[in-house]
């Protein structure tokens, strides 16, 4: 599924810049407007919001970058004069695209709770379903499997993924 959706948000970018040719070039900022959607969808991520209001928009994002993303196809205005991703599986995706670089003990420290760091918080269980898929080493998965094995299991069985790599428990303690 990773790599589906990363092929999906770009292949969106290239029908924006169909739609767009005579606007604005696209393709020349696309690298910025992924940072920025990565960003966005972080921020969001962390404010456990699906969608976000004008103001806390503004707040998020300045007015030049704001311009930018506007012809990116996967970001949009809803009915309700919110702001949201096409679909939560961006959102997630692209959160994970951004914390795909930090640390494991700085993962963890975002995605535990501060008084029980063994508990993954269930609004990130998304987003480490895809960061699984992307993380350089296999420490991330393999801490998963060790902090709550079950977790795994909740992974979408369509992400094309080998655990073979890993090392399971031979007795799951209940």
């Amino acid at each position: 599924m990773c790599i589906r959706d990363r092929q999906l948000i770009l292949s969106r970018f290239e029908k924006d810049k169909s739609k767009y040719i005579n606007t604005k070039d696209i393709d020349e900022q696309k690298k910025e407007i992924m940072a920025l959607l990565k960003k966005l969808a972080f921020s969001m991520q962390c404010l456990r919001k699906n969608t976000i209001l004008l103001d806390e928009y503004q707040e998020l994002v300045d007015v030049k970058d704001r311009s930018l993303i506007k012809y990116c196809g996967i970001w949009k205005k809803s009915k309700e004069d919110k702001w949201e991703f096409e679909h939560n599986n961006f959102r997630e995706y692209l959160a994970a695209e951004y914390i795909n670089n930090f640390s494991l003990a700085k993962i963890k420290d975002l995605v535990t709770y501060k008084d029980n760091p063994s508990q993954i918080k269930e609004s990130w269980v998304n987003v480490l379903s895809f960061l699984i898929m992307i993380y350089p080493e296999d420490t991330l998965a393999n801490w998963i499997i060790d902090t709550n094995p079950s977790l795994a299991v909740k992974f979408e069985i369509s992400r094309p993924v080998s655990y073979t790599h890993l090392t399971l428990p031979t007795k799951l303690e209940v």
